[in-house]
């Protein structure tokens, strides 16, 4: 596992040993998370990058257990309960055409985050693992 010192820029990679494509990494990282920082300050205020990086993970980690989630859903119980409303409502024809129309968005949706199941999960444990690791960096300076 590889571990990133966000605070001290170039000073402790002499001293670690950090090999190239480590060094190329924590620069693509701290590039990345400056311009999403900088992207995000209108309506945010991070004490510093370490903060920003992990409350992001974590909201994607979040969004991705919810599509995650979604995949599991059974539209079928949905359309029998749609069935049920068209048999027995006592409302206009247009009213029911409403309600079939929401209902073909609402499937297509679930089938198109379905066909994306396997991405989605990818994804979340992605997050899951880079929350884990920001986790890990963050005790190990609380602890210093």
């Amino acid at each position: 596992m590889v571990t990133v010192d966000l605070k001290n820029e170039g000073q402790g990679d002499k001293q670690r040993g950090l090999t190239r494509s480590e060094k190329q990494l924590k620069k693509f990282f701290k590039k990345e998370a400056k311009y999403s920082l900088k992207s995000r300050r209108e309506y945010a205020c991070y004490p510093d990058l370490l903060d920003f990086l992990t409350d992001d993970a974590g909201m994607m980690e979040t969004f991705l257990g919810i599509l995650q989630h979604t995949c599991s859903l059974d539209i079928k119980e949905l359309h029998i309960a749609c069935h049920y409303y068209f048999i027995y409502a006592e409302c206009n024809a247009k009213e029911k055409e409403r309600v079939g129309e929401i209902l073909a968005r609402i499937s297509s949706l679930l089938h198109g985050i379905t066909l994306f199941n396997h991405f989605i999960a990818e994804k979340l444990y992605h997050y899951e693992r880079l929350n884990y690791e920001l986790s890990e960096i963050k005790d190990k300076e609380t602890k210093e």
